[in-house]
């Protein structure tokens, strides 16, 4: 029987900008975006190179442990090369 209520809604991520390929993560509903992050990079080193846009408007790092989207919401999760200069 279908049911309208969200339950382990999939969280799709990038983990490289540069290509299409994409990968899926369970997050229960009502997650955060700090746990999207954290089960989309499990590497908490990573979390500097993360840009989060909720429905096309980016979300501040800040905000990302207050912030829980709405079980509709399109959140798009991408990783993002380091540049040079940050490495040097």
């Amino acid at each position: 029987m279908p049911t309208n209520a969200v339950t382990d809604p999939e969280l799709c991520y990038r983990s490289n900008l540069f290509t299409p390929d994409r990968q899926l993560a369970v997050v229960p509903p009502g997650s955060t975006i700090a746990e999207m992050v954290a089960a989309a990079t499990r590497d908490p080193e990573l979390h500097g190179r993360v840009v989060v846009h909720v429905d096309g408007e980016e979300v501040r790092p800040e905000w990302w442990s207050r912030c829980r989207p709405a079980p509709d919401a399109h959140v798009e999760i991408t990783l993002v090369p380091r540049s040079r200069a940050a490495t040097a």
